[in-house]
């Protein structure tokens, strides 16, 4: 291999390491991340760990606490992320759509974002149905295939991509007791068939959630709208209705994304 290239790989290892740091302390929404932590989410030795979250708090993306020498998401992001809002402004897009299915429901509406290999969850909006499963918050990250989000984000892939997501998701997959490989691909088949995806209790057993893909301009699968409830609540007679409607809301939330899009591209 010539030195150009190895330093080409090198450089986007250290990327590609700096995001895995990066997303460990978004996990932790709020509450704060220590080097320990940071380093038990991303399976870096921890010499790796300190040395990304150094560079990344000098350039703001990351701020650490003197007082508790916890590590928060930084400004800088908040920054980038109003810069990227015009076009990628899908979390404010989907908050009407979202406080319908939680009216609809009574239950909870979630909003998720394609993120990697993961599928993170970036809002909740309260039923007013005095049971909840709140098992799903804003910032928990689920590897694809988890879930009702998992399957319906890659039933609107291309197989190729599936089967790769599938390879690099295997060992994080099988670490859910309910899940394999083979699981996941049968959840992907029947999430394409019904255009909606189920997960009736597979990862908490008492919370259940229903999952419908939204596609950007090009028909990719960039994020789902969800609704979560107790297993009582997400009996078989009911998901078809829900199902419906978080269909209705997903394709109009597209079509206003692309309509958005179209106006600002270059």
């Amino acid at each position: 291999m010539s030195p150009g290239k190895a330093k080409k790989v090198n450089g986007a290892q250290s990327i590609e390491r700096a995001m895995t740091v990066l997303r460990a302390v978004a996990a932790a929404t709020g509450a704060g991340v220590t080097l320990s932590q940071v380093v038990a989410a991303s399976r870096l030795n921890k010499a790796t760990v300190h040395r990304l979250l150094t560079v990344l708090t000098q350039e703001g993306l990351v701020d650490r606490s003197d007082d508790s020498k916890s590590y928060y998401l930084g400004e800088q992001l908040y920054a980038l992320g109003i810069l990227a809002a015009p076009r990628f402004g899908l979390h404010q897009l989907a908050l009407p759509g979202l406080r319908r299915l939680a009216a609809l429901s009574e239950d909870s509406a979630f909003l998720c974002l394609l993120s990697g290999n993961d599928a993170v969850c970036v809002h909740r909006e309260e039923g007013s149905h005095p049971i909840r499963s709140h098992v799903l918050q804003v910032g928990v990250r689920y590897p694809l295939g988890i879930g009702s989000f998992g399957p319906v984000l890659l039933a609107a892939m291309e197989d190729a991509e599936v089967e790769r997501i599938l390879a690099e998701n295997r060992q994080a997959i099988q670490s859910y007791g309910q899940y394999s490989v083979e699981r996941v691909r049968q959840l992907v088949k029947a999430a394409r068939i019904k255009g909606y995806s189920v997960n009736p209790g597979l990862v908490h057993p008492e919370s259940y959630g229903l999952a419908v893909a939204i596609l950007d301009e090009r028909d990719r699968p960039i994020g789902a709208l969800s609704i979560g409830a107790v297993a009582s609540r997400l009996k078989a007679d009911r998901q078809p209705k829900l199902a419906a409607a978080l269909k209705a809301e997903a394709a109009a939330l597209s079509m206003e994304l692309r309509s958005m899009r179209s106006k600002i591209a270059p």
